[in-house]
């Protein structure tokens, strides 16, 4: 309080106790009234005048004596209307609790330092502000208590601003808590410092001894092998490193193998160096195994269409366009590069089958007619196939038809085979 001390030596009116003390530090008030033209008076004058936090001294009685502009702006007045006014004139709302808190801080003769109140302004009645109160008293020169000095400092900005980081850590937390993918932050030597369940359970140890340890020794190897090159990368970069696919085996977690897809990313300080590294796991196993089994489908399928030579199409209705599979190609004698089209598709129907080959297009568009088919093609050698054909049509949902999908079969073997058992039997 020596500052306080200062500035009180040097008011206008303090009574009959032009001497006073603030606290332990008495012996700065009589040098500093000694000296109001020096440089140390002006310095103080303009700490006072020109300090963010409100500054001032009642008398015994609770009147204000001296104010700085901070306190006046507190108040919602100026500096003149406050001197000589009373706390009850100003705060008459919070003048019944306030009084006797000061007056027995007067009696008591004992400081309060960062006291946190709260209250609502005359300067803005509609919100209550949050305030840090420090007070001392003040004594004159045979001890007696003369008044108190305050210190007010406005903090209800910095409150709130603690409550929405207390809120945005609480909502971190339970996202860390209950994600459904793995989550850890590092710091650039590579050591955890937030770590959830989900990316935990890769070591067997405690959330809590896996904080401040080293990623390389929590990781399983395989995992460790692939993930770490790619933290390093993000720490000397600073840049986010591509999506990885992993694949490994989790420790006392069976057999199977595990498929995560792992993402890196830097985290920066205020200043744009990077700060640490935030690490993203998803474990696809399921999912991969599912790829892996459709895979496993797609190649059986593929195969069987082989050996019985079996290809399948689609005609878009609306847009046009034919797509075939690769065994359908083969069945035309045509390559990949070759463009399937309804029209280029009639062009290679034998023509004493074409007119068989439309009417039944059009009774499966109407839904109607038998589901099997066959027609005869002539390839671009002069040679025949007979093919078996099955269709169906797909509406959108306007019952328009939208999509002619099938399959077409070669069957010139087994009717050639047929066609020879039948002459076999008429000899």
């Amino acid at each position: 309080m020596a500052l306080a001390a200062l500035w009180l030596a040097q008011a206008p009116d303090l009574g009959n106790h032009r001497s006073v003390t603030a606290g332990s530090n008495s012996r700065d008030a009589p040098s500093a009234a000694r000296g109001k033209d020096s440089p140390a008076h002006s310095e103080i004058e303009s700490i006072y005048r020109n300090s963010p936090v409100g500054l001032g001294f009642v008398d015994r009685n609770l009147r204000y004596l001296r104010v700085n502009q901070a306190l006046a702006d507190m108040n919602g007045c100026s500096i003149e209307e406050m001197i000589g006014r009373s706390y009850r004139d100003l705060s008459p709302e919070t003048a019944d609790a306030a009084e006797p808190f000061l007056l027995e801080l007067m009696g008591r003769g004992e400081p309060i330092r960062n006291l946190e109140v709260r209250s609502r302004p005359p300067a803005d009645p509609e919100h209550e502000h949050v305030y840090l109160l420090s007070m001392d008293v003040v004594r004159g020169e045979t001890g007696e208590v003369i008044g108190h000095v305050s210190a007010i400092q406005d903090v209800t900005e910095l409150r709130q601003a603690e409550e929405t980081s207390a809120q945005r850590l609480k909502e971190l937390e339970l996202l860390y808590a209950h994600s459904t993918v793995g989550l850890c932050f590092l710091d650039t030597n590579l050591d955890v410092v937030h770590i959830n369940p989900l990316f935990a359970r890769l070591s067997r140890k405690p959330i809590a001894e896996q904080v401040g340890a080293n990623v390389e020794d929590l990781l399983p190897e395989d995992l460790k092998r692939q993930l770490v090159p790619q933290l390093r990368y993000v720490t000397r970069t600073g840049t986010s490193s591509a999506t990885l696919e992993i694949c490994g085996r989790v420790p006392d977690e069976g057999p199977g193998e595990f498929t995560w897809v792992a993402q890196t990313h830097p985290a920066r300080s205020p200043d744009g160096s990077v700060s640490g590294i935030i690490t993203v796991l998803q474990d696809i196993s399921l999912l991969a195994r599912e790829r892996c089994e459709i895979e496993t489908v797609r190649d059986r399928l593929i195969e069987a269409q082989h050996l019985a030579k079996l290809g399948s199409w689609e005609w878009d209705l609306i847009g046009g366009d034919v797509w075939w599979s690769p065994e359908l190609f083969e069945i035309f004698g045509e390559s990949v590069p070759y463009s399937p089209s309804y029209d280029g598709f009639f062009d290679r129907v034998l023509p004493a089958d074409r007119q068989k080959v439309r009417e039944q297009l059009e009774q499966t568009l109407a839904g109607e007619g038998s589901r099997w088919m066959t027609f005869r093609i002539v390839l671009s050698d002069a040679s025949e196939k007979v093919l078996l054909t099955a269709a169906r049509v797909e509406r959108n949902e306007s019952g328009i038809p939208a999509r002619l999908v099938g399959t077409i079969q070669d069957v010139t073997e087994f009717e050639s085979a047929g066609a020879g058992r039948e002459r076999g039997r008429t000899r």
